[in-house]
């Protein structure tokens, strides 16, 4: 779990596939009261939010799935980082 949370504040690109495989695994750890930094995220909006239509929507424009790696990486590293 804890590698996750690594994973996810660093990374620079990240599939939607990686990336749902490690916020489920914070969210575990969250709701075993293990991975203090991820309570209160709302972990749940966040892997909604990484999805490639919304990515798109939030950036205003078509992502190619190179693009959509990264744009994904810096949603999940700004909105893991927020307190």
């Amino acid at each position: 779990m804890y590698r996750a949370y690594g994973l996810l504040t660093n990374a620079r690109k990240m599939s939607t596939e990686e990336a749902m495989r490690l916020l489920s695994l914070m969210k575990l750890g969250s709701d075993m009261e293990m991975i203090k930094a991820a309570q209160g995220k709302d972990l749940y909006g966040l892997m909604t939010r990484i999805q490639p239509s919304n990515l798109s929507s939030i950036y205003g424009k078509e992502l190619l799935p190179k693009e959509r790696d990264g744009k994904r990486a810096e949603v999940v590293r700004n909105e893991l980082a927020r307190q």
